[in-house]
């Protein structure tokens, strides 16, 4: 099979903190939250989710459409501050809810059995 255009493209991840400031207990001063940035990171494919495991270890995973397969990968950061990953290719099949080709806002797994 030739790769797609879809497993070409790069999505570029910032991983932001946000802080909210104590509020002065005799003021009505409006004090905003701040941002800033932990982490920043790329992957291929189609980002379909992302998740934030646990952030006192630094554990992100995400899931992607290889559009190739038709199927969901797994990207797992084991530690957002160091550049190791994990990539499983799961084969599970995806069958879009949309007409255009997945992921338009999902891909529902296709024939899975968990046992």
């Amino acid at each position: 099979m030739t790769p797609s255009r879809d497993d070409e493209k790069v999505m570029q991840f910032k991983l932001m903190q946000i802080h909210f400031p104590e509020q002065k207990p005799d003021s009505d001063e409006q004090i905003n939250p701040s941002f800033s940035t932990l982490r920043s990171f790329k992957t291929l494919g189609i980002v379909m989710n992302v998740f934030l495991l646990d952030p006192e270890a630094r554990l992100l995973a995400g899931f992607v459409w290889i559009s190739r397969f038709n199927s969901i990968g797994l990207y797992v950061l084991l530690d957002w501050n160091k550049e190791e990953y994990v990539f499983v290719d799961t084969a599970i099949q995806c069958v879009s809810r949309c007409r255009s080709h997945p992921p338009c806002d999902t891909c529902l797994p296709h024939k899975l059995i968990i046992n």
